[in-house]
């Protein structure tokens, strides 16, 4: 294997997958970030997996490898985002447990709809080049909804190209929610939701 040229890193990753059995994932996911001294959270639901950790650089790639030829090809296409980071940076301890949901968009409250959205066809994937030349081109049927929590769009957010006319600007929306659970409320509110009608 290449030899790692970072010390530390962050992963994130999303698999939304049916899980047969929660508990001996969880065991055994808990186990995989233990063998590689590994931190950080990672939510395992019937639906699938929501991890963010953090680690020695080359034991999180060794991690994304394991998880990738291991677990029945449960995690064959995730697509894991490994970034570096400063030792500071890192999680301080793990905690790998049992919610309803991937994301906790509706924090337990509605399983039927969170069922049919963890159901319903996915979207169109988009390249890097892709998202940009969209966001380049813009239209007044294009809107950039940011529902990231407030701390995230802090950090950074998308920034759209303005266009020589105004009507070709992409409008952003962000709900400035603290929990991934808030966005059902904010589209829930009148004048919210006008701002995706064209």
């Amino acid at each position: 294997p290449p030899q790692c040229t970072m010390s530390h890193g962050i992963l994130l990753f999303y698999e939304f997958s049916t899980v047969a059995d929660v508990g001996a994932l969880i065991r055994d996911l808990e186990g995989c970030c233990q063998m590689a001294g590994l931190a950080g959270r990672l939510r395992v639901s019937a639906e699938g997996v929501n991890g963010c950790l953090s680690g020695e650089m080359c034991k999180c790639e060794e991690f994304c490898t394991r998880l990738r030829e291991e677990f029945d090809s449960f995690f064959a296409a995730t697509d894991f985002k490994l970034s570096p980071c400063e030792e500071r940076h890192l999680f301080k301890a793990l905690k790998v447990w049992e919610n309803t949901e991937v994301c906790g968009l509706y924090a337990g409250e509605e399983e039927d709809a969170a069922r049919e959205l963890a159901e319903a066809e996915p979207g169109q994937h988009l390249s890097p080049q892709d998202w940009h030349k969209l966001l380049s081109k813009g239209g007044d049927d294009l809107v950039l909804f940011d529902v990231r929590n407030r701390y995230e769009t802090r950090i950074g957010h998308f920034a759209a190209p303005r266009q020589p006319q105004a009507e070709e600007s992409v409008d952003l929306v962000d709900p400035l929610t603290r929990f991934y659970s808030e966005t059902p409320a904010f589209l829930e509110k009148e004048e919210n939701l006008d701002r995706f009608r064209g």
